[in-house]
């Protein structure tokens, strides 16, 4: 369940993940990391109803059938003047993409850290 102090993290990456994929969705987060003015959300796309999210009538349906996406979305994002800003979005990833926000954008390490 996503905390009262997550859901804003949440929401700008499910709008980002709307727009790239131009279908409604809503995100099952996995993993919500805060270090400071940074923040990573890691999560599973749904569908708008909550049930399992279809690649068919997005805008990467092509990129789905070719088995080139998985069913995740990762997010970067950093507070500034007391908001939330999205930096970074991977939807559909199939490899961990946000190993290099650190270098892109000095993102700290710890941040990225996932459950075992």
């Amino acid at each position: 369940m996503t905390t009262p102090a997550a859901q804003p993290l949440v929401a700008l990456a499910r709008a980002a993940a709307e727009e790239t994929l131009g279908a409604p969705l809503s995100l099952q987060a996995d993993v919500i990391n805060i270090e400071g003015d940074w923040a990573f959300v890691l999560a599973h796309l749904r569908g708008a109803d909550g049930g399992p999210f279809h690649f068919a009538k997005s805008l990467l349906a092509e990129a789905a059938r070719e088995g080139l996406l998985s069913d995740r979305c990762a997010a970067l994002l950093r507070r500034s003047d007391g908001g939330w800003s999205l930096l970074a979005i991977a939807v559909g990833p199939s490899d961990p993409a946000w190993l290099a926000w650190t270098a892109e954008h000095g993102a700290p390490e710890a941040l990225f850290a996932l459950p075992d």
